[in-house]
């Protein structure tokens, strides 16, 4: 027993020691879940020493060489993807991984799984709600472990706009995607979190000029089944 537990204790300590020694190339545009696979293909296509690809980053034991990063970027580029550049400011980095945060936490919650996504980040969960109310700032500040005002300033400058205009901006891209799947306007409300149909409404036209029916309007008819 007190090998197996040795044994055990052991390889812990050397997987601990692997992510503590471990490589970080960091990803732009991961947009979708579905673009952690492609990224994985593309690393391991290339020879990459990998541990893991999450939203925005790839985790590797050691540096790619130059004709790996190379490769890399060509095959990312094809999937619309492309690696931060290796003398990426730190606030660029900070926004990249904000950004794909993001991106993660909408994916979800056009999932309509937005509890999902809360266990997965072990964010703070009410005990008598079944779904997890998203909380921009608790978000950012549980996953990227940096100061809300950081995340705000690098915002600013890289964005030239705060998180939570940015986040905002990014709902109403999905929510017109979402659209286009042929999603009422009250689930997409309902899914992305708006407070109600008529913030959906208010906050779309702010964005866009225009209302969401009339962008509705023009989308293709649903086909018949």
């Amino acid at each position: 027993m007190n090998t197996i537990k040795g044994g055990f204790l052991s390889l812990m300590q050397a997987n601990i020691m692997a992510y503590v020694m471990s490589v970080f190339l960091h990803i732009e545009f991961m947009h979708h879940l579905s673009c952690i696979k492609c990224a994985k293909w593309d690393l391991l296509k290339v020879g990459a020493a990998l541990i893991d690809v999450v939203m925005g980053k790839a985790i590797l034991l050691k540096e790619l060489d130059a004709f790996q990063r190379e490769q890399l970027i060509l095959l990312l580029k094809q999937d619309g993807m492309d690696l931060l550049r290796k003398n990426a400011s730190a606030e660029a980095i900070l926004v990249n991984e904000g950004t794909s945060i993001m991106h993660e936490a909408l994916n979800y919650l056009e999932l309509n799984d937005a509890r999902g996504f809360a266990e997965k980040h072990k964010l703070k969960m009410p005990v008598a709600e079944n779904d997890y109310k998203l909380n921009l700032e608790e978000l950012l500040h549980s996953v990227l472990k940096r100061k809300n005002r950081n995340i705000t300033k690098a915002f600013d400058k890289i964005k030239n706009k705060p998180p939570r205009i940015y986040f905002l901006a990014l709902k109403i891209d999905y929510a017109e995607e979402m659209a286009k799947d042929h999603f009422s306007i009250e689930e997409i409300a309902y899914r992305l979190q708006f407070c109600d149909e008529s913030h959906l409404r208010k906050t779309y036209k702010k964005f866009r000029g225009k209302s969401l029916p009339d962008f509705i309007a023009g989308l293709p008819s649903k086909p018949l089944d």
